[in-house]
Order: structure tokens, then C-alpha cells, then sequence
């Protein structure tokens, strides 16, 4: 348990020991001080728990015991009163002080009953009043551990754990020794006073042997504490100073704690560092250049006076990304230029369709303008792709870029286009084909309008060409559906 809980319950224990044996006085007529004791008893209670307003009004009934007991008794209860005026304002060492002249008069009065040596008159009071006087110091003493003149006994630290450990013992060899040799007086050789001083001496030797020894084992606990943190440190700093990171700690002035040996190596400017990316919450960054190097990494806070810095290399991956991205860029310029040569190619062969269909009879010729207008949907592809320089089709401008080809061999027909979708390659293709029969088809009807809208609807996209309000086809790839149900399933 510890030692500032346990000193508090005590108090708390005492004080209910002095109300229960109050009552007593009561038998022997003194009624005053019975109160006296019973309201001291309270007192000391209400202050362990912290209930200081209560123990106001109950001064006037110590101050009434006080003038009604003996003169002994009475100025101890006096004294009481400052205790508790003292503990009132906050003056815990005053207090405390005169708790422990309450307990050594309370105490030398109890040792007087025991060994039959007769006080001072003035300092002659009823063995119950003494029991309960050193009940009521010991109580004193204990309600406050964690201030005034009480405090060190309760530290944390070597030195209250030793006084813990040593004060009991010592005080119950002195309570315990000094009766006994006061109450053997006349059979000592020597005065009991020499007795006395001799067996002090003794005692003081043997708690002095027994507090090095404590200390002894404290050191060495500390030296063992002490080895197994440095290790710790060797460890960890071996650990830091060698791995292929650069770190660095700062304080919340940004001024440089720690530094491995790859920070070093840097040389970074770690303040303008810390200027540009601090703050309360880890902070990413992104990409820092130094000596035509590239690196990323955190700051990070480690509380409210410290941050982490940590820094990796990354040139290898910015130069490898650059290299990707020509690499990519050389392939866009290669594709680009094969889209190009396709489409110079198919509108070859569009113009060696053409010559042909010069010298061809009717028949001949519609057949080859039909040929013609699906090589140049196939052309019209590439084209859009070798100027996008995308690698997929944006269909509003294909279609739109196909219907105005038509419009110059169709003047009176309205050619309309809704459509948002983008497809690949190899969907786009058999799409433009598609597209070009279905217009091809409406254009027979001889309309005055032709839309042409692709829709999505969940994971397809459905084909739907009109005119004049009706809707004569609809079509896409994928299997042996009827025309009206036809939907594109686009390759991705």
C-alpha cells in the first residue's frame, strides 16, 4: 500500500480509536473533557476525509475542555486548537510541529505510569488522558503526509524509503527499551540515565549499520539499473546509427538534440527543415532534393519539447520513375505515329476505292462507297487516337467526326450526337463499324434527322440510333440478341 494512503487511513483509524474511548471519561464525571476528546477524535476524521468547514464550530468545544481539565491536559487542548487552525489555513509544518510536542508530553506521561516516576506537577495529567493525547499526536502527524515537516518520510525517493523502513523499528526499540530500563533502575550497576544514554548509543549503531546496508543494496540496485539503461542505449544507438535512414531530433525550438551518423552525411538544414513542415500531428514529407539527391520521410512529435525527423533516400526511385515516364512517353510517341500510318494507309486505300469506282458500272460503285465508308470509320479511329494521345476513344467526338463526313455526301439530313462514353481499342473498332452500318441504314429511310446516343445502364452501355422519332435499329457486339435489345459489354 502506499505510504501516503496508508497514513491517512491511520489518522482516520486513530481518531475513530479516541471517540470510542472517550466515553469513558464520562464515567469518571469529567464531562468537558470527554467532549474535548470526542470532538479532537472527530476533528481529526473529518480532516482525513477532507471535510474542513465542520471542524469551525467545533473549536468552541475544545476551547471549553481546554479550560475545564487539568493544566496539563488543558494546554495540550489549547494546542489542539491551533493545530487545527493551522491545518485551516493551510500552515501544515506549524501544525505539525506542535503535533509533535503533543506526543513527546503525551508520551513521557504514559512512560511516568509505567516505570512509577513521578512528572513535574505541572505536567501531571490521568493515564487515559495521556493514552489518548499520543493517540491524538500520532494522529496529528498522519493526516497531512504529503506536506510539511512529515513530507520527506513520505518520498518517493531513496531517502523516504529508507526513513520508512528504519523510523519504525527505531521507535518501537526507544518505546519499548526505555520503560524497561526506567522500571529496572534499581537493579542496573550503572544509573539508569547512563543505561539509558549507553543502550541510545547502541541503537543508533545498530539502525546506522542497518541503514548501509539498505543503502549498499540501493546502490547496487542503481548500478545494475544504471548498466542495464546504458546497454539499452548502446543497443538502441547502434541500431539508429546504422541504419540506412537519416534521423535527427529536435527540440520545440528546432534546434538539433541527436544526429546520426547519415544525418551528419546530409549536412541538412534541419531548422528551415522544421520551419516548413512542423506542427502537432506527423507530418509527411513529401520530397526534399540535396546534393542531387532526393529523399522523403516524417517529423514526427514525441511530446511537446521534441521531434523526430527521419529521412530516406529515394533517387534510385525518382530515377527509375523518370525513366519509366520516357519509357512511356517514347511508347505514347510510337503508338501515336503507328495510329498515323494506319490511317494514312486505310485513306490510301479509300482513294484507290475511289479511282476504282470511277470506272465501275452503278452496281459496282455503291458497292465499293459502302467498303469506303467502313474503311474510313476504321480510319476516323485512328486518327482520333493519334491526336487525343489517349489510349481510348472518346465516342462524342468519333461519332460527331464520322457524321461529318456524311454530311457533305447528305446536306438535307440533321445529324445529332449524345454520348459520353470512352472506350478501348479493341471496342472501338467493331463499335465504329457498327455505328457506320446502322447510319448507313437510317440514311436509306431518307430522314431529316438521325441521333445517335450511347447510354450506360449498370456495367454495359446500350446503342440507340433515330430518326424522325423512330427507331428503325439498335444494335452492339456480344452475341445473337434481337436488334431492339442489342447493348455493348465495352473490353477494359
Amino acid at each position: 500500500m502506499d505510504s501516503l494512503v496508508f497514513a491517512r487511513r491511520l489518522s482516520i483509524f486513530l481518531g475513530m480509536i479516541i471517540v470510542g474511548i472517550s466515553p469513558i471519561k464520562f464515567l469518571d464525571g469529567e464531562i468537558f473533557s470527554a467532549v474535548g476528546f470526542s470532538v479532537v477524535g472527530a476533528s481529526m476524521i473529518l480532516l482525513g476525509l477532507d471535510q474542513r468547514k465542520p471542524i469551525i464550530p467545533l473549536l468552541a468545544f475544545i476551547i471549553l475542555a481546554a479550560l475545564t481539565s487539568p493544566p496539563s491536559s488543558g494546554i495540550l487542548f489549547f494546542m489542539y486548537v491551533l493545530i487545527f487552525l493551522f491545518f485551516l489555513f493551510g500552515f501544515y509544518g506549524f501544525g505539525q510541529v506542535l503535533g509533535y510536542v503533543v506526543g513527546i508530553v503525551a508520551y513521557c506521561s504514559v512512560v511516568s505510569y509505567l516505570t512509577d516516576l513521578s512528572p513535574s506537577p505541572i505536567l501531571q495529567m490521568p493515564f487515559l488522558d495521556s493514552l489518548l493525547h499520543l493517540l491524538a499526536g500520532i494522529s496529528i502527524l498522519s493526516i497531512y503526509p504529503s506536506e510539511g515537516v512529515v513530507a520527506p518520510f513520505h518520498s518517493k525517493y531513496a531517502g523516504g524509503q529508507m526513513a520508512r523502513s528504519l523510523i519504525p523499528s527505531l521507535v518501537t526499540i526507544i518505546i519499548i527499551i526505555g520503560p524497561v530500563i526506567l522500571s529496572l533502575r534499581e537493579h542496573l550497576p550503572f544509573p539508569s540515565g547512563i543505561f539509558l544514554l549507553a543502550m541510545a548509543l547502541a541503537t543508533s549503531l545498530i539502525m546506522i549499520s542497518v541503514a548501509v546496508e539498505h543503502l549498499n543494496k540501493m546502490d547496487q540496485k542503481r548500478a545494475k539499473s544504471h548498466q542495464e539503461a546504458l546497454d539499452a542505449w548502446q543497443f538502441f544507438e547502434g541500431v539508429v546509427e546504422n541504419i540506412g535512414d537519416a534521423i535527427a531530433v529536435l527540440d520545440r525550438k528546432g534546434k538539433t538534440i541527436y544526429k546520426n551518423k547519415r544525418m551528419e552525411k546530409l549536412d541538412f538544414k534541419l531548422q528551415d527543415c522544421w520551419e516548413r513542415f512542423r506542427d502537432n500531428a506527423p507530418v509527411h514529407i513529401k520530397k526534399i532534393k540535396k546534393d542531387n539527391k532526393y529523399f522523403t520521410g516524417w517529423i514526427i512529435p514525441l511530446d511537446k519539447e521534441k521531434s523526430i525527423i527521419s529521412l530516406a533516400e529515394i533517387t534510385d526511385l525518382i530515377r527509375a520513375q523518370k525513366q519509366l515516364e520516357e519509357t512511356i512517353k517514347e511508347k505514347d510517341a510510337l503508338l501515336r505515329e503507328l495510329h498515323h500510318r494506319i490511317k494514312n494507309n486505310l485513306q490510301v486505300i479509300i482513294s484507290l476505292l475511289s479511282l476504282q469506282a470511277q470506272r465501275a458500272d452503278p452496281k459496282t460503285k455503291k458497292i465499293l462507297f459502302e467498303v469506303q465508308n467502313r474503311i474510313r470509320s476504321m480510319a476516323t479511329i485512328h486518327e482520333t487516337l493519334y491526336e487525343t494521345k489517349a489510349h481510348e476513344i472518346d465516342m462524342q467526338k468519333y461519332i460527331e467526326r464520322l457524321t461529318d463526313g456524311l454530311k457533305t455526301q447528305h446536306k438535307n439530313i440533321k445529324f445529332q450526337t449524345k454520348c459520353k462514353a470512352k472506350f478501348n481499342l479493341e471496342t472501338s473498332i467493331p463499335l465504329a463499324m457498327l455505328i457506320n452500318e446502322l447510319l448507313q441504314q437510317s440514311i436509306k429511310t431518307k430522314p431529316t434527322t438521325i441521333k445517335t446516343e450511347i447510354q450506360k445502364h449498370k456495367k454495359e452501355h446500350k446503342l440507340t440510333i433515330t430518326h424522325n422519332g423512330t427507331q428503325p435499329a439498335t444494335g452492339g457486339g456480344g452475341g445473337n440478341q434481337k436488334p431492339s435489345d442489342k447493348s455493348i459489354n465495352p473490353t477494359t
